[in-house]
């Protein structure tokens, strides 16, 4: 009797790797990605799309000049690939070469106009180089394009809250929280906007918020606390800095914090007694 083997055409075709690198990917197994779509490159070596993904996953594991390599090749099998020249200037952003990344965001956006991550990308680039005007109309492209990119919004109250426009910063950090509740960050965002508006109570509640979210995230817990202690609620602040330096022990900001919450509870009570050890050293007379 003849044995015969079985064959597994599939692996010999590039789509087959092509496609295992995708799943691996989605399940962030960078590594073995790469090599899934190192096999397709190597079946099909002009494959722009096994190129892109392979860049894709270059990128999200920080080894960004590969990435850009990658991406490279794609594009240069597929000059159209308006996704290839987006995340090569993600790469590019990421290792702070902002003019570079912002010249792959512009070819993006003159290949699809509506290409609103590119936009919003493009903004963060600006913002790297100062150019907080331009930065604000990039973000305004990709909101015009897509009203609710949460991303843009947040990103464009961030800018407006560096430039100090603190009413301009919260009602965009609500447009991002109106399509995306669970961003802690722009709660904790949010709070520090409020608090500089003088809105305490909202503030202190947006800080609230980001605790609910993601009750190990420094920054809400430091920045309730050095609330408490501007409203002169001393005890609060201890208690909020107390759970921030059980995230971060070390920090100086928060132990120096704690420390000026403390005397100045003790001093708000020294001041409480003399009052009293006064008032009964004059007793009202008859």
């Amino acid at each position: 009797m003849v044995e015969t083997k079985t064959k597994q055409p599939e692996v010999e075709n590039h789509l087959y790797w092509f496609e295992q690198g995708t799943v691996l990917l989605k399940q962030n197994l960078y590594a073995e990605a790469i090599a899934s779509f190192d096999m397709a490159i190597e079946m099909h070596p002009e494959y722009p799309q096994a190129w892109h993904y392979r860049g894709t996953a270059l990128r999200k594991s920080q080894r960004y000049e590969e990435a850009i390599a990658s991406f490279d090749m794609a594009i240069k099998f597929k000059p159209s690939y308006h996704q290839a020249w987006n995340f090569r200037g993600v790469a590019q952003f990421m290792l702070a070469q902002h003019r570079d990344a912002i010249a792959s965001f512009d070819k993006a956006i003159r290949l699809k106009y509506d290409h609103y991550q590119a936009w919003n990308n493009r903004g963060s680039a600006l913002v790297g180089l100062g150019n907080y005007q331009e930065a604000i109309l990039s973000y305004d492209e990709a909101i015009r394009f897509h009203p609710n990119f949460y991303q843009a919004w947040n990103n464009r109250g961030n800018l407006m809250r560096k430039l100090h426009q603190f009413s301009k910063a919260l009602a965009c950090y609500e447009e991002a929280l109106k399509y995306q509740s669970n961003l802690y960050e722009t709660w904790n965002n949010k709070g520090t906007v409020l608090a500089s508006l003088e809105q305490f109570d909202q503030a202190i509640a947006a800080y609230g918020q980001a605790i609910r979210v993601k009750p190990d995230y420094y920054l809400p817990w430091y920045n309730r606390g050095q609330l408490f202690v501007t409203l002169e609620r001393y005890q609060e602040a201890i208690a909020s800095y107390d759970q921030a330096l059980k995230l971060q022990p070390q920090s100086l900001e928060a132990l120096n914090g704690r420390e000026t919450a403390v005397q100045r509870l003790q001093s708000s009570k020294d001041h409480e007694n003399a009052e009293v050890s006064n008032s009964l050293a004059h007793p009202p007379e008859d």
